[in-house]
């Protein structure tokens, strides 16, 4: 797991329940953000059908997820392989605005460091991609 999300897993592990629900509802509400990308603009049309398909999948098991912390079950599914499912799929689905709105800001980094991370992100979105690691954009 990459740094940031090792952070934010650190946190997310101290919070309360509600935290943890408030957490994952603004996460899941990022995510709808960053999948406004498979719409073709001005149209009801799609423009990317099978990321959109990726997109519905991810919120079912993030649903799923914070459903099972609202009713305390035991059984659910392990914080650490919650974020490692979050990480893959953030890459995957280039989820730039859940990166840089919900995971930066949980990882407990500066001000400045979390601003150079929003314009890193800022301009990986201007060329469609997703920086590999996120926290390299903090090397300079």
């Amino acid at each position: 797991m990459n740094t940031l999300c090792t952070l934010a897993l650190a946190e997310f592990s101290k919070m309360s329940q509600l935290e943890k629900l408030t957490w994952l509802s603004r996460l899941l509400h990022s995510a709808t953000i960053d999948a406004r990308d498979t719409y073709q603009v001005g149209t009801n049309q799609l423009e990317n059908p099978e990321k959109l398909r990726r997109y519905n999948e991810f919120m079912h098991r993030a649903l799923g997820f914070q459903l099972a912390i609202a009713c305390d079950h035991n059984s659910r599914m392990p914080d650490e392989q919650f974020f490692e499912m979050l990480e893959h799929v953030g890459r995957e689905l280039q989820m730039v605005y859940v990166y840089s709105h919900v995971i930066v800001p949980t990882s407990g980094l500066s001000e400045e460091q979390l601003n150079q991370l929003r314009q890193a992100a800022a301009e990986a979105k201007k060329f469609n991609c997703v920086p590999k690691s996120p926290e390299e954009n903090l090397k300079d």
